[in-house]
This record gives structure tokens, sequence and C-alpha cells, in this order.
């Protein structure tokens, strides 16, 4: 004989449970849940894209600092390497071209002041050194008479030309300083550069 198995029905007499589901609250507290959920979601996806944003920002700034500091680094090297030559053509090469160009640049002012000195007669003041130089370079039969005079305080390429109040001067020995020292400042400028990065 077989017994029926009875089960007790816990169905009916269950006990609520103690959370009420959603479906079951007022609006205005199920409109609360939903905002503050959003605005919980809303400023997490902010704070994630603000630190995103400051990593890149912190990365590219990294990686501009190292490019500038790497390109000065080259640059100087560089310069450094050439300076020796840069020096030589200030101190040397440029003179002798100077001094190979200087009788042109006499005659070329020559006539420059010539054209505009009227009835007025042209003096030159000259180094006594340079005065073969410049009556080789001056024409015999100019329209206007060219008085040449020597001045031993005068260093050797520097030259006054006077026409009437008018005066002009071919300075080689000062244009050469002025160069040279230009070189000096840029080479200068260029070896410390990548020390004023770091700093």
């Amino acid at each position: 004989m077989t017994r029926q198995l009875i089960l007790e029905d816990f169905g009916a007499d269950a006990t609520p449970v103690s959370q009420t589901p959603q479906s079951l609250l007022p609006e205005d507290q199920r409109l609360s849940a939903f905002e503050d959920g959003y605005k919980a979601g809303w400023d997490d996806a902010n704070k994630a894209d603000s630190d995103a944003k400051t990593r890149i920002s912190a990365d590219l700034e990294k990686n501009l600092q190292e490019l500038s500091f790497t390109f000065h680094e080259a640059r100087a090297h560089i310069i450094g390497n050439i300076a020796p030559l840069l020096r030589a053509m200030a101190e040397t090469v440029l003179p002798t071209i100077a001094q190979a160009k200087f009788a042109d640049t006499i005659l070329e002012t020559v006539n420059q002041c010539l054209e505009t000195a009227g009835d007025a007669p042209l003096t030159l003041t000259v180094n006594p050194l340079d005065r073969v130089t410049i009556e080789t370079v001056l024409p015999e039969n100019g329209p206007l008479p060219v008085t040449i005079t020597d001045q031993n305080s005068l260093a050797q390429g520097q030259v006054f030309f006077k026409v009437g109040a008018q005066e002009t001067v071919v300075d080689m020995p000062a244009l050469l300083t002025e160069i040279s020292a230009s070189v000096d400042a840029f080479l200068a400028e260029t070896t410390h550069q990548p020390e004023r990065l770091n700093a």
C-alpha cells in the first residue's frame, strides 16, 4: 500500500519580501531613484572623461618637452661641430673677401657721392696704406675733382667721404667686428638653449 506524500504549501502564507519591488514604489520615489542613478552615472562618466583628458594632456606635454629638448640638443650638437668653421670664416675668410672687395666698394661709394654732389668737390680721407689701392680705382678724368687726404689715425679699411656738408663712411673693420660678434652671440645662444630648457 502506498502512502500519499503531502507537502506543505508555502505559497499562500509566504512572508512578504522586505524589499519592495520598484514598480510598487510611489511615483515621486521612483523618479528620485532614477535621477539619483542618472546623476551618479553622469558624474562617473564626467570623472572618467576628466581623468582621461588630464592623462592625455600630461602625456602630450611630456612628449613635447622631450621632442623640444631633443631638437635643441641636436641643434646645439651640430652648431658646436661647425662652430670652429664659422669662427674661421668670420676671422679669416671674411677679412680676405673684404680686402679683395675693398677697392670695388670705394669706387661704388665714390660714384654714389658724385651722383648727388652737384658742383661740390669730393674729399676722401684715408689711411696712408690704403691710398695707392684707392687711387688705382678712381677715374682719372672724372666729372668732378676727387681729393684724397691721409690720416694716420684711421685704420686700414676706413674711408671718410665728404661732399659739401654730406659725409659717408666705409668702415670695413667695424663691419667685420660686427659680423664676428654676431657669430659669437649666435654660438653662445645655441650652446645655452638646452640648459635653459632644463631649468
